[in-house]
């Protein structure tokens, strides 16, 4: 089952040309993580996710690691550019791993693993300029969305003017943080590098804390200049239920899994052009 951008965000309006693609697997489409599974298996539900996309280009897929890292994947060059990590985790951080990549609409398309996490997609319509990004709490806290938004400025896009499409991922109001083993270890790290989390951390009445990313990526992005109308919410969250959930999982309220989210030109337009510029506007 696929939800597509013209269903997904019905409610904000279309932010993206038909053309072009940015949806989600759900957990009929089965497990997209080798991390749970063994790889043979999730490698054919991979395969038979995107084959049902028909996207144009070859899909980058983007194995998170709650880095705050971007990797470049312009014509033959492919490099990671590393970034500092202020709020550090021991055994999380590598300098080899990266959770976005950056990418050429008219030349790839990209795909990132996660489950609850926010799968973010920033682009710039005038240039084809893209990037697909894991934001996860730890990225989140290490500046990822301004680490995505940096490396797409020096690369001619300009922050006000790109389209932001969040997909499935955790609500506020299930994102237990003081349940979670991460946030013991960087809350205290967090609010003393980041204040303004604090806005976005609540007492959910039964004496556990609640954060909700969604909210917090948007102030990240806005905050990067991101107009705010240019930022879709996830139409959909990540419950057990449509879309997998570790939150959901551990509860016992849904299977273990990870979902796909995918980006780029699907099959029925060419792109003119070094980043189909002329195909976006």
């Amino acid at each position: 089952m696929v939800f597509a951008s013209g269903s997904f965000y019905s409610e904000e309006g279309k932010l993206l040309p038909p053309q072009l693609l940015f949806c989600a697997s759900c957990i009929a489409d089965g497990n997209m993580s080798t991390h749970l599974e063994a790889a043979e298996k999730v490698h054919r539900n991979r395969a038979t996710f995107l084959q049902r996309l028909e996207l144009l280009y070859e899909t980058i897929i983007v194995d998170p690691r709650h880095t705050s890292n971007v990797a470049v994947a312009l014509g033959a060059d492919f490099r990671i550019r590393n970034f500092p990590h202020p709020v550090w985790v021991e055994g999380k951080e590598s300098a080899s791993f990266y959770d976005a990549v950056l990418f050429d609409l008219g030349e790839r398309s990209a795909g990132v693993i996660s489950a609850d996490c926010i799968p973010a997609f920033f682009v710039s319509v005038s240039t084809g300029l893209a990037c697909l990004a894991h934001v996860g709490l730890l990225g989140l806290a290490n500046g990822i969305v301004f680490n995505v938004l940096r490396s797409m400025e020096e690369h001619g896009a300009r922050s006000r003017d790109l389209r932001v499409l969040l997909g499935p991922s955790i609500s506020g109001d299930d994102y237990i943080v003081s349940q979670s083993g991460l946030w013991n270890a960087i809350s205290s790290q967090l609010l003393v590098k980041h204040p303004r989390a604090e806005n976005f951390i609540r007492n959910n009445g039964d004496d556990e804390l609640c954060f909700d990313l969604v909210a917090a990526f948007c102030d990240q992005a806005t905050n990067g200049g991101v107009r705010r109308q240019n930022i879709a919410r996830p139409s959909y969250y990540t419950d057990g239920r449509k879309f997998f959930s570790h939150q959901s999982s551990k509860l016992g309220h849904g299977p273990r899994g990870n979902l796909l989210t995918v980006a780029g030109l699907s099959a029925g337009s060419r792109v003119e052009g070094s980043r189909g510029a002329d195909n976006l506007g």
